[in-house]
């Protein structure tokens, strides 16, 4: 291997590796948004389960 390819794949490992980071960091996102999305099913069953409490006791 020659130094022309060598820095080629140097480069491209550079790429690779920033590729990596990108792809972390999306998956970092997606699991946020996934806990914020089970956060608020949470909320709003609660507030559900309030009303129907409340209802229950209106009776």
């Amino acid at each position: 291997m020659d130094t022309k390819e060598i820095h080629q794949l140097e480069a491209l490992e550079l790429k690779v590796a920033q590729a990596q980071k990108e792809v972390n960091a999306l998956l970092l996102q997606a699991k946020e948004k996934r806990l914020q999305l089970e956060n608020l099913k949470f909320h709003q069953n609660n507030g559900i389960a309030e009303i129907q409490k409340r209802k229950e006791n209106e009776k």
